[in-house]
């Protein structure tokens, strides 16, 4: 968490969760960010993914490895509208 902002509002839920085998599993997620600015945004959005192997299997957005256990989103946003980041990651544990 790096700060409160009430014009900027994320909103982050697990959509779904697949279990492949024993120690792989799917994750999808939907963040939306909403701009309540009379002013367009760009939301970085550093997303934990929580294991050391994993893989994009799909995003809206493009994204960048930043560490062996994160992806980063740069997601823009219109004033006053909301954009929805959706991405499913598979996971080795």
């Amino acid at each position: 968490k790096i700060g409160n902002a009430f014009d900027v509002v994320c909103e982050r839920n697990q959509v779904d969760f697949e279990k492949i085998a024993a120690n792989v599993w799917e994750v999808e997620y939907a963040i939306t960010l909403r701009n309540r600015k009379s002013t367009p945004i760009t939301v970085e959005v550093n997303e934990p993914v929580g294991a050391a192997t994993w893989r994009m299997l799909h995003s809206s957005h493009k994204f960048t490895k930043t560490a062996a256990f994160a992806a980063q989103f740069i997601v823009p946003v219109e004033a006053g509208a909301e954009a929805v980041l959706k991405f499913r990651v598979r996971v080795n544990g």
